[in-house]
């Protein structure tokens, strides 16, 4: 499954093309992560700040956990067929734990339901279609 992220050469640009970009679809059609029954994914006026560039850096992600799918770092015993992950990739995520977490984060590794079912990876998976 691909997903298309927006790749910058600075955070400065990211923030740029975040003001630009993130924005209410009305249209969910095709849209996987809308129209999947298991994660409510709420609109992006409700989450966006009214300006990315106004963001302060340092400690912006005091107190914010965020999720890593285990199945994408090599830590998902649970799957029939697992994601194998490069470890020159696996090193690159190790220094971004890192960095997230200096500027506040609490980075949590989470399994991934709604991919597991749509993948039906492992027993007990529930298909999507």
């Amino acid at each position: 499954m691909d997903v298309v992220v927006p790749h910058t050469r600075s955070i400065a640009d990211m923030l740029e093309l975040l003001d630009v970009i993130v924005a209410d679809d009305a249209e969910a059609r095709g849209d996987f992560w809308r129209v999947q029954p298991w994660v409510d994914i709420p609109k992006a006026s409700t989450l966006r700040p009214a300006s990315y560039n106004a963001l302060p850096l340092q400690g912006a992600l005091k107190g914010k956990r965020l999720g890593v799918p285990k199945m994408y770092i090599g830590k998902d015993e649970g799957a029939d067929r697992p994601i194998e992950t490069r470890a020159s990739v696996l090193e690159l995520w190790r220094q971004a734990a890192r960095d997230l977490q200096a500027l506040g984060a609490e980075v949590v590794e989470v399994d991934f339901p709604v991919v597991s079912n749509y993948e039906r990876d492992r027993p007990g998976a529930r298909s999507m279609v």
